[in-house]
């Protein structure tokens, strides 16, 4: 628990962090619509173990890839945090670092509807994509950045949150 935690202080919240946010919420929401399709047997297959086990396996194999396939946009958007917002974090507010959280997230919205333009895919995965995997991540580790921002910013009085 140490490592993480130095990693986490030591590393960006985008590049440590951002990857396994959006990873977690996409296996979330491939759980959810099987659930929703029929909650009975999916209820039921959470205490089979012959669909258990692999369940646990299959989380083991997609995590890394998540992280690989996650890291790109995740060091891209830590550019841009550094590059807009990296002073203006130091002075502000949660309320503020919020904001610029949603900012961040908006950055990726032409980008993102273009590529599904281009690729001829419906609004749907443009949806998907915007906010099910990058709003999540982005805000949380916007968030995390501004903790670590407000503990050794020298703005606050005795360094308390």
């Amino acid at each position: 628990m140490k490592i993480i935690k130095n990693l986490i202080t030591k590393k960006p919240a985008f590049t440590v962090i951002g990857p396994f946010i959006g990873t977690f919420c996409v296996a979330i929401t491939f759980h959810a619509s099987i659930f929703q399709r029929n909650p009975q047997h999916f209820l039921q297959g959470l205490i089979t173990p012959s669909i258990v086990l692999p369940m646990i396996g299959a989380l083991f194999l997609i995590t890394p890839f998540g992280y690989l396939f996650g890291f790109i946009p995740a060091t891209i958007t830590n550019l841009l945090f550094e590059h807009f917002f990296k002073e203006k974090i130091l002075t502000a507010n949660f309320l503020k670092a919020f904001g610029y959280g949603c900012l961040l997230c908006l950055m990726w919205m032409p980008f993102i509807f273009i590529l599904t333009m281009l690729t001829w895919n419906n609004i749907n995965v443009f949806l998907y994509v915007s906010l099910i995997m990058i709003v999540p991540s982005t805000l949380i580790c916007t968030l995390i950045e501004w903790k670590k921002a407000m503990k050794n910013s020298p703005y606050l009085p005795l360094n308390k949150l």
